[in-house]
């Protein structure tokens, strides 16, 4: 499956940020680079808020959570049905996956009977209808928007 990484990866910077150090997110989780969630097993785990990241890590992290949310995405839209929908819809989606991981975005299921109907429309309305939407700001507008024009 073909997807274009690096604007996929762009976009996420641009709508998560990128921060070179370890800090603690809305929640109070540490974190770092482009909203990557540090993990046991993880070099950053044991290292304090503040701590520098570098660039490369950052990069590699992105790439790690960026593969967990197309195959997130492969799982959720059945593999199949995916493959056929036009790429700007494929990147979309992932960059929903990327934010809100698997368990949150599964549970859009009037957005994803849209998608599967193919109405592209119908989707980014339902992906509008959300509490995820009101929280994201610019980067809800931008998506929806962009699907809506698929």
């Amino acid at each position: 499956m073909m997807y274009n990484e690096q604007r996929i990866m762009n976009d996420l910077r641009r709508h998560e940020g990128v921060i070179y150090e370890i800090y603690l997110d809305p929640l109070g989780f540490k974190t770092f680079g482009v909203g990557h969630l540090i993990k046991d097993g993880d070099p950053e785990w044991e290292q304090p808020v503040g701590t520098s990241v570098l660039p490369l890590r950052v990069n590699q992290a992105l790439k790690q959570d960026l593969a967990v949310a197309i195959e997130d995405c492969e799982i959720l839209f059945k593999f199949e049905e995916w493959t056929d929908w036009p790429e700007e819809v494929r990147e979309i989606c992932i960059n929903m996956a990327f934010n809100l991981g698997y368990h949150k975005f599964k549970k859009f299921v009037k957005m994803k009977e849209a998608l599967y109907a193919r109405n592209w429309t119908k989707a980014a309305a339902e992906g509008r209808d959300s509490l995820w939407y009101t929280q994201v700001g610019r980067r809800g507008k931008e998506l929806m928007d962009r699907l809506e024009a698929v």
